[in-house]
């Protein structure tokens, strides 16, 4: 596997990346909801937005039978 580098991307020299700092990590979500906050994400959705998430909710629980 190769990798692309700053430098090697823009043709510049990065120069002392040392005393750089790095940003923090940000709080992180909950992976699984509860089956009543799906449901009410859902009562809040309409149009294009409800039918994609009910569709990927379709998607993801058909999935489930071909494990």
């Amino acid at each position: 596997m190769q990798f692309c580098s700053f430098s090697d991307v823009l043709g510049k020299e990065t120069g002392d990346l040392s005393s750089t700092v790095r940003a923090q990590r940000g709080q992180k979500l909950p992976v699984v909801f509860s089956v009543e906050e799906v449901k009410g994400l859902f009562a809040h959705m309409t149009g294009k937005s409800l039918l994609i998430a009910e569709l990927r909710k379709y998607v993801h629980s058909q999935s489930a039978f071909c494990l």
